[in-house]
């Protein structure tokens, strides 16, 4: 039993001291290093509370007017300081693999500049996060906070944008919409989550792709288009798919909509006090908007107290005609009416499928379903 024993002992040694040495490799010339050393040195390396940055942005990279471009490709950039601008963009991703993050610090536009970031032509793999964009622009159709370029002749591809703050941007939060019109859409593949914005217009993407948890408020009415948040194709394309999920539209001038989209999805999202006199698709003045779209899904939705104009609402269209449209668990009350279906003028509507189930309208000015 004895001789056992220690043979067993002998074994769980080895095996002991190889799996150190396999946690802690030799160091040089110094035998294996002693444990707590190894683990105080390798934690010296790292700081759990922030990311690795390659290239930490400075007021000096930017200069008085801009613009510093990013032309590297898989590099992480920071913004180490508070910048401000007054013309062009303050920053143009040129290169892909990028990640950006403000580290909470601010772009400021000085009501004077063109955009805050711009994603050049083609740009694939790029996370833009954590900071704030405001006072870009002193008048509408100049002044965005990230936006694509203007007549993009190649997609963007897998675009994130996430845990960002817009305000007092004089056209939108977010403009991913700017394709030449040789292109289906703007992006394949964008992610826009956790946003905030607030006097700055829309949060708008044209292509396949995901806004969640985000907050638009709006409430300037000279705008041409006004605010919200909106998804899906153009021209009458249909993106893959589009989603809008856990977002609030809120102010005089806001919606939720999206348009040319087949699988568009709009769930667990809230519009309160706004979407008046607001025109976009088929349908005129509606909070929560959907068409054409083919194949769409409304659910688990509020519109309350916009006042002048419709609740939920569909535009149906010859793109649309044999998609179905599904509406569910929505409630719309103090619209003009509730739940609106729209066809286009000369639309071919016959054969597309409408659902309705639990659904509440009520307090309305004219009618609760208007189909």
């Amino acid at each position: 039993m004895t001789r056992q024993f220690f043979f067993l002992a002998g074994i769980l040694f080895v095996y002991a001291t190889i799996a150190r040495a396999t946690i802690l490799p030799i160091a040089k010339g110094d035998g294996i290093w002693n444990v707590a050393t190894r683990i105080a040195s390798e934690l010296a390396t790292i700081n759990l509370g922030s990311i690795f940055c390659s290239f930490p942005i400075t007021q000096a990279d930017i200069g008085s007017g801009g613009t510093f471009v990013i032309t590297a490709s898989n590099v992480a950039y920071c913004l180490d300081e508070n910048i401000t601008f007054t013309t062009g963009a303050a920053i143009t991703i040129a290169g892909s693999g990028i990640t950006l993050d403000l580290m909470g610090k601010i772009i400021d536009g000085q009501n004077n500049s063109t955009v805050g970031i711009r994603l050049g032509e083609g740009v694939q793999n790029v996370t833009i996060k954590n900071g704030t964009i405001r006072n870009i622009g002193g008048s509408y159709f100049n002044g965005v906070a990230i936006q694509d370029t203007i007549n993009l002749m190649v997609q963007e591809r897998n675009i994130t944008i996430k845990d960002m703050n817009f305000s007092n941007n004089a056209q939108g939060a977010i403009d991913l919409t700017n394709a030449n019109s040789d292109l289906r859409f703007s992006v394949d593949g964008v992610l826009i989550e956790n946003c905030r914005a607030y006097n700055s217009g829309f949060i708008a993407f044209d292509g396949p792709g995901i806004v969640r948890g985000c907050a638009v408020d709006e409430s300037r009415l000279d705008l041409a288009n006004g605010g919200g948040i909106w998804a899906g194709g153009q021209r009458l394309l249909l993106a893959r798919d589009a989603v809008i999920e856990d977002c609030i539209a809120t102010g005089s001038s806001a919606i939720i909509q999206i348009s040319s989209a087949r699988n568009g999805t709009i769930r667990h999202c809230s519009v309160l006090g706004a979407a008046q006199n607001v025109t976009l698709a088929e349908h005129t003045g509606a909070a929560i908007l959907m068409g054409p779209c083919n194949e769409g899904v409304i659910s688990d939705c509020v519109v309350q107290g916009i006042g002048v104009d419709d609740g939920l609402a569909v535009g149906f269209t010859a793109v649309s005609a044999r998609g179905s449209i599904i509406f569910e668990r929505c409630h719309a009350s103090l619209c003009v009416n509730g739940f609106t279906i729209n066809s286009a003028s000369g639309a071919a509507s016959t054969g597309a499928s409408l659902t309705f189930i639990e659904c509440v309208a009520e307090n309305n000015l004219s009618h609760g379903f208007d189909i």
